[in-house]
């Protein structure tokens, strides 16, 4: 068996994923994460079995992702990652001719160059610019240039490198130059090489294999009733995922009709802290234990589903054989909107940009549901005391920034300009409450960079403060006791994230990144580490956001500038360095609340 793995690399690939495999579903937990992570790969009701009885290709590429990609909360890890020791043990060749091509593989969209008779051909990345030598004989009689192949690659010794037997292989230049536009704009977006995990590429290139009843297929067309079905299908798992997240119906009905006012773009690859899959993914990384990959991944399906907006020609309706639906175009009959249709539209786009800043749910579903006629009616004398002002919180700063002036106190308005952006699209200045005043601190301010240093960080606090003691005693805001306690503690705290987050990340891990990993949230134990003296490195356990510990090897430098209850979001590679995005101080905590 040794010398087959050292000759036949596809063979090697086989056993090394059929050990890994048996050894992950032996542990406790794993084989519910099998399940519930093939159903989010997939989006098909068939389960894995029958899908594999009938050989369908999702299944290795499924099995691919599961076993070296994906985190397993069970494992905190990934299965290879993890339960290394004892496959290595299973066989004796494993260490030296199966596990570097299982550890170094990787997957991506690759556009063939120069075809090299009976040996294989070149492959170019078209997303991360790379090139690699395909080992492929069989293969290099049908490929030309311009070909694609979309899936993963194994590493061969000689610099080659073997392709996986799941993979696909498109010839499509339409598709071909559509793709290139679509990756060019995310790039340039981005400003740094685009990431492409296995979960994207089998939602854009694999999802019209599965029929509408979730059954795999070789070729179906889709009919309405069909692409109807998926839709829902794809908008009940969302709306399912969001229950088992915590989520109560006015929550989910309120994330759904966002999704539904904001087109999906052809050109969005992924979710951004702008849109309502982004946004309801800052939400679930603090408040539930979601796998956030996992999550995105079903929001997004479920965006798609309920986009109101034809979209242009492009790599994604290009690639699916069974397309979600797209609104039908409205009769011209009726030359303009009803005044009736046109103020429902502009109630809910004030909801969605109020949930785009955060703030309390209740507050806004209630202003939503005033505004639509559809809620209880409030007292007209209320109406006219409380109107709908979007941007009353920095009406309020002003108003605060003049009474200290008329009192002879310094000015700290200025330094709550961050705040009053946030704040915008409130409208009622008693919706102000604790939450968004938290959510601004410890979340928002740090994830979109707006503190330039921590005295900048330390000033806006001081400010804050002042400005909610102000709130409770003149406009009776419900301000005191924790919040007061809270700011206190941030007035410190907060400055040392900021430094931290500057010292520590890079401009291309700033929030505004589109790529499709958002990273694990960490936390420093309560009781912290100790650390040796004159080491450049340690290795700490860290806490996820489940409670169980995850060991990360950083620089001693920043570990000695943290403290307990600081959390942290990176991005924990199977090999290589921790990628830090962001850091966050210890009151964040109180947002999982």
């Amino acid at each position: 068996m040794q010398e087959r793995l050292q000759k036949d690399p596809e063979y090697a690939v086989q056993q090394g994923l059929d050990a890994l495999q048996r050894l992950a579903l032996a542990e406790p937990g794993v084989r519910r994460e099998w399940t519930e992570a093939w159903q989010a790969f997939t989006g098909a009701d068939a389960d894995f079995e029958s899908a594999k009885a009938q050989g369908h290709s999702a299944c290795g590429r499924f099995r691919e992702w599961f076993l070296l990609e994906r985190h397993s909360p069970e494992l905190v890890g990934t299965p290879l990652e993890r339960l290394i020791d004892p496959w290595r043990a299973s066989s004796e060749g494993f260490r030296d001719h199966v596990e570097p091509l299982l550890q170094a593989s990787f997957t991506g969209i690759f556009e063939v160059g120069e075809v090299i008779a009976q040996q294989g051909a070149w492959l170019r990345d078209i997303s991360g610019f790379g090139e690699y030598a395909l080992a492929d004989p069989k293969s290099s009689a049908q490929i030309q240039s311009g070909d694609l192949l979309v899936g993963r690659l194994f590493p061969l010794p000689g610099s080659l490198h073997l392709a996986s037997g799941q993979a696909m292989w498109l010839r499509n230049p339409e598709l071909t130059q559509a793709l290139e536009q679509d990756l060019s704009q995310a790039r340039e977006k981005r400003r740094s090489i685009l990431r492409i995990d296995a979960v994207e590429l089998e939602r854009m290139f694999f999802s019209a294999e599965w029929g509408a009843a979730g059954i795999p297929t070789q070729a179906q067309t889709a009919t309405p009733e069909d692409s109807a079905a998926l839709a829902q299908r794809a908008v009940d798992r969302a709306q399912a995922y969001l229950q088992k997240a915590g989520w109560d119906g006015a929550r989910i009905g309120a994330f759904l009709e966002a999704l539904r006012v904001h087109p999906w773009a052809p050109q969005q690859w992924t979710s951004t802290p702008e849109d309502p899959v982004g946004r309801a993914l800052e939400v679930l990384a603090f408040e539930s234990a979601a796998d956030l990959t996992e999550a995105r991944q079903i929001l997004t399906t479920a965006w798609q589903a309920l986009s109101s907006a034809s979209q242009p020609k492009s790599v994604k309706s290009q690639t699916r054989a069974t397309s979600l639906p797209t609104a039908k175009p409205e009769a011209r009959a009726v030359s303009s909107e009803t005044q009736e249709a046109a103020a429902r539209r502009e109630a809910l786009a004030r909801f969605d940009a109020a949930r785009a800043a955060g703030g309390d749910l209740e507050a806004q579903l209630a202003a939503l549901e005033s505004d639509l006629g559809i809620g209880p009616e409030a007292p007209e004398q209320d109406r006219e005391t409380a109107p709908d002002f979007p941007g009353v919180v920095s009406a309020m700063v002003a108003e605060w920034h003049w009474d200290r002036e008329r009192q002879g106190l310094p000015s700290l308005a200025g330094d709550l300009q961050p705040f009053e952006e946030y704040c915008a699209p409130i409208g009622r200045f008693e919706s102000l409450a604790p939450r968004d005043v938290l959510s601004f601190a410890c979340f928002w301010g740090l994830e979109r960079r707006v503190w330039d240093d921590a005295q900048n960080a330390h000033a806006c606090m001081t400010a804050l403060a002042a400005f909610c003691t102000w709130a409770s005693e003149e406009h009776g805001l419900e301000f005191e006791g924790p919040l007061e306690k809270t700011l206190r503690g941030l007035t410190a705290n907060l400055p040392r994230a900021v430094e931290l987050t500057q010292r520590w990340t890079t401009d291309e891990t700033s929030s505004g990144e589109t790529d499709a990993d958002p990273g694990q949230l960490l936390t420093v134990p309560d009781a912290g580490w100790e650390l040796d003296e004159g080491s450049e490195q340690a290795t700490t356990a860290w806490l996820d956001r489940q409670g169980r510990s995850v060991s990360l090897t950083l620089a001693t430098e920043l570990l000695e500038q943290l403290a307990p209850g600081d959390a942290m979001r990176a991005r924990v590679p199977l090999q290589g360095a921790v990628e830090i995005l962001c850091f966050y101080p210890p009151e964040a905590h109180e947002l999982e609340s």
